[in-house]
């Protein structure tokens, strides 16, 4: 995502231990659209998550 200039955040376990022990998970990548994003950039981001996905 940061080679397409999207801003997202990164939290790890040790930030939400409860929540992140119950989920089973280590860590989660954090998308925070706003007011000012447009359709063209959530569909742009949507389509290179699908992508990394495959």
């Amino acid at each position: 995502m940061k080679e397409n200039n999207i801003f997202f955040s990164v939290t790890y376990k040790n930030s939400a231990l409860i929540d992140f022990t119950n989920k089973n998970i280590n860590g989660i990548v954090r998308l925070s659209p706003h007011y000012f994003n447009t359709v063209e950039e959530i569909e742009t981001v949507s389509e290179i998550l699908r992508n990394s996905l495959q």
